[in-house]
């Protein structure tokens, strides 16, 4: 079988070979290139919106960064303002205390200004009688005395008796009058002492007044940002910080003063431990959080008892111990600590003032605080907790029982 040869194609011309290699190139390529303007434009579309949540994303956490930065210094101005009123507080309580124990002296001294003034009175109507009996005797008085009397002994010692009568009556009334004259400068003295306690009182209440109303500013301030970081980061985890932090405080003040003596142990003292179940309450008011219950956010409970108390009232140690800390803490503001020993330590937070320092010793029932609202708190009250090796324990187990019927809230 003999081969054929194909029909041979006539040349093309050189530009029909440009023309070709294009129709070509269209028909092999053509649907690609009609998509890609579309997926270039989708991709500047993509970035650019990569580009804006980049912006919004750096937006959101510069605010968030000055949204902190703002509530950190927020923060330091109200511990600063709280321990300044906690302080001044303190020092308004003794001051009138001072000045109550200057009006029971101030009245003991008018009382017995009174008595010696009677007396010195009775002295003086004495004298005066005598004066006048013997005016009426005349001059010749002594001369009659003589004359009358037989026995010259017997004249003699009447005339001595007669003169030491008139001198001590005469220094029995002087004594009578320096003493009221030191009774009437005493309290003249006590009088002035009054009125610059006084004064300092109501400078001392004037400053606090203004540091309250600055306070209060920044209290409404600080719930503001928090509200609005909230919406954005949870309350949940500025809770679970605040806990987190007094946690690790008791943990260091328990290695602290693990290898230090008691320095509170006292003649008869129960330990604590051993009084479970008969410890009295800190502060008389409504519980108004118990220990267990829900807070105000999802998966967070009271680690202690929040006690709604009126501003002011005394906050009292539930049994003997020494203070281990007392000073404003985040969250808790001004917070006392106690260590009793055997593991046990009792906390008092959102105090007004403070009364102890660390290292002071307390007994049982004694005032190492007033109750107030620090710490952002939006009205007063005491939260209160008991721990025993760093654990949190159930308060009500400990004390008597309830400081006042009250609901329970989350």
């Amino acid at each position: 079988m003999s081969s054929r040869r194909p029909f041979p194609l006539p040349p093309l011309p050189r530009s029909g070979s440009r023309c070709l290699c294009h129709l070509l190139l269209g028909v092999l390529f053509g649907s690609s290139l009609a998509w890609l303007p579309a997926q270039a434009a989708d991709e500047a579309r993509e970035r650019q919106r990569l580009e804006d949540l980049r912006r919004e994303i750096g937006k959101l956490s510069d605010t968030l960064s000055g949204d902190r930065d703002r509530q950190a210094k927020l923060r330091e101005e109200l511990r600063k303002s709280e321990t300044e009123i906690g302080r001044l507080s303190r020092t308004v309580r003794e001051l009138e205390e001072r000045r109550r124990v200057g009006a029971a002296e101030l009245a003991r001294l008018e009382e017995e200004r009174k008595r010696a003034d009677a007396e010195l009175a009775g002295q003086r109507q004495a004298l005066e009688r005598q004066l006048v009996a013997a005016y009426a005797m005349g001059h010749e008085s002594h001369l009659k005395i003589i004359f009358n009397q037989q026995d010259p002994s017997r004249l003699g010692r009447t005339l001595q008796y007669y003169e030491y009568f008139n001198q001590a009556r005469i220094e029995r009334m002087e004594s009578f009058r320096v003493a009221a004259e030191g009774i009437a400068a005493l309290r003249a003295g006590i009088l002035e002492e009054q009125e610059k306690l006084e004064a300092l009182r109501a400078e001392r209440a004037q400053q606090l007044a203004a540091l309250g109303e600055q306070r209060e500013t920044r209290q409404r301030t600080l719930a503001r940002l928090e509200h609005d970081i909230t919406s954005r980061e949870r309350r949940l985890e500025a809770l679970r910080e605040d806990e987190r932090s007094l946690t690790a405080l008791v943990d260091r003040l328990r290695e602290t003063i693990r290898d230090l003596p008691p320095g509170f142990d006292l003649p008869g003292n129960a330990s604590f431990a051993s009084l479970k179940g008969k410890l009295p309450w800190p502060v008389q008011g409504k519980i108004a959080a118990r220990f267990g219950t829900s807070r105000e956010v999802e998966r967070m409970n009271w680690r202690g008892t929040l006690i709604d108390a009126e501003e002011g009232a005394e906050v009292r140690s539930i049994h003997s111990g020494r203070v281990v800390f007392a000073d404003w803490m985040r969250g808790f503001g001004l917070l006392v600590i106690v260590d009793h020993g055997g593991g046990y330590m009792s906390l008092y937070g959102h105090n007004q003032s403070l009364y102890k320092a660390v290292g002071d010793r307390v007994r049982a029932g004694e005032v190492i605080a007033t109750v107030g609202s620090s710490g952002g708190q939006a009205r007063s009250g005491l939260y209160f907790e008991i721990r025993h090796k760093g654990v949190p324990d159930n308060p009500a187990v400990w004390c008597r029982a309830a400081p006042n019927s009250g609901s329970s809230k989350g």
